[in-house]
């Protein structure tokens, strides 16, 4: 099956029976994914699939790998964006079974996957730094952005292959990115602040490329420089950079993921040109892009 081919119709109908068979999965078909994602993009993905508990993501990745049917889990404040031409395949989302705060008795929590970090300022002191920052484990992993819990991760939980999995993690290495196949459930943390800074936040347009990191550039000083009145009102079509999170751009109105991705290239050059700041696009696109796009709501 080429990975840019629609999948055969007999195969989706064959799977929105087959999946819901599995104990705490429920599907539904072709169904707009912008109600689960934080910047409320997308079309409508082949197969929406929510599973309960890890066992059912278990068992529901399994049934899509045997048919080659690809899937990815939709995480909760993320930086993803879905264009709208739909999604091919399966989006998956979770339940409570992701979704957990555990005081280990080392003082080590186990924070779900889709549990917001701000959850851990009922573990204490220990975890103040880490209860500041935004976003979800899963949301982490999914962006790349592991590394940022190098020395407070004791351990991983996941979902590779049939199986559920626990990882160790050292206290002088930082987590593994998982792969395409692996999910994340939950983090075993140890009562120690991370070294690393906060990471992206939801709707983070901007990140510092290579270049700029080397130089001592931060997400920060991206954050500042947009907040300047030449840029802080900057927009387009739906979308409008915040005044009151710089360096964040928030909906309102009918905005598009191409009208996001022309914005971030537009002030990625701009900040190129006129302050010397060499970044890249903070959000991850996927899916097809539209054939026919409707006409704006004026």
């Amino acid at each position: 099956m080429s990975a840019r081919a629609p999948i055969d119709e007999t195969v989706l109908a064959a799977l929105s029976i087959a999946l819901p068979r599995v104990a705490g999965v429920t599907v539904l078909r072709n169904e707009p994914i912008d109600r689960v994602l934080t910047l409320r993009t997308g079309g409508p993905a082949d197969l929406l699939v929510h599973v309960e508990t890890p066992e059912a993501l278990s068992g529901a990745t399994e049934l899509l790998k045997r048919v080659r049917c690809p899937w990815r889990v939709c995480w909760p404040f993320s930086t993803m964006v879905a264009r709208e031409g739909g999604v091919r395949g399966a989006v998956l989302t979770l339940g409570a079974g992701f979704d957990q705060l555990q005081t280990g008795p080392d003082g080590s929590v186990i924070l779900g996957a889709i549990t917001p970090f701000s959850a851990l300022s009922a573990a204490g002191p220990a975890f103040s730094t880490l209860a500041s920052w935004s976003g979800t484990p899963g949301a982490l992993f999914a962006c790349g952005e592991s590394h940022r819990l190098a020395g407070t991760c004791a351990g991983v939980t996941v979902v590779s292959g049939d199986s559920v999995r626990r990882r160790t993690v050292a206290a002088t290495a930082a987590p593994p990115n998982l792969a395409r196949t692996t999910s994340l459930v939950s983090v075993q943390l140890r009562p120690v602040p991370p070294a690393a800074s906060a990471p992206l936040l939801p709707g983070q347009l901007l990140a510092p490329d290579t270049a700029m990191l080397n130089a001592g550039g931060t997400t920060h000083h991206i954050a500042i420089t947009l907040s300047e009145p030449d840029l802080c009102e900057s927009r387009l079509r739906g979308w409008t950079l915040s005044q009151a999170w710089p360096g964040l751009v928030v909906q309102s109105g009918e905005g598009t993921a191409a009208d996001l991705e022309l914005l971030a290239r537009a002030l990625s050059e701009k900040l190129l040109r006129e302050h010397v700041m060499v970044t890249k696009p903070a959000i991850r696109v996927f899916g097809r892009t539209p054939q026919n796009p409707s006409p704006r709501k004026r």
